[in-house]
Parts: structure tokens; C-alpha cells; sequence
């Protein structure tokens, strides 16, 4: 009976023991070539977007980050 008791004890052991072995799914893994497929899709879209050197208008992060909490603050109230 104890060997019983000892084999079982046993099997579970190993099972957890090597079941941290397996295969696991990482973000790395999920989200493997999107950048590249998200800027080739981008390319595809506007060829000629890398043409424009003209900078951009509007506001600086900060700003936007302002307004945006700003607005969120008063959307709340």
C-alpha cells in the first residue's frame, strides 16, 4: 500500500515538475511581425508619404495630453 502511495506521489511530482517545460504563448510570440505587417500595410496605403519632409502642425504632446485630461475630467463631472 505504501508503495502505492509513494508511485502516485511520485507520478504527480514529475508531472509537475515537467509540465513548466511545455510550450508557453508569449506577447513576444502573439505579436510576432505586426510592426513589420502594420508599416508594410502603411506603404501599401501611402506610398508617397515619405516624401512629405514638411514637419507637423498642431500641438505637442504635452498639450495634447492636457487637453485630453482636461476633457476627460470634464466629460466625468
Amino acid at each position: 500500500m505504501l508503495t502505492r502511495y509513494l508511485t502516485l506521489i511520485g507520478l504527480l511530482a514529475s508531472l509537475l515538475i515537467f509540465s513548466g517545460c511545455g510550450p508557453r504563448e508569449t506577447m513576444l510570440s502573439r505579436n510576432w511581425g505586426n510592426s513589420f505587417e502594420s508599416a508594410k500595410q502603411s506603404q501599401i496605403l501611402n506610398p508617397e508619404a515619405g516624401r512629405n519632409l514638411e514637419p507637423v502642425v498642431g500641438l505637442d504632446g504635452l498639450s495634447l495630453r492636457k487637453k485630453g485630461i482636461d476633457s476627460s475630467l470634464r466629460s466625468s463631472q
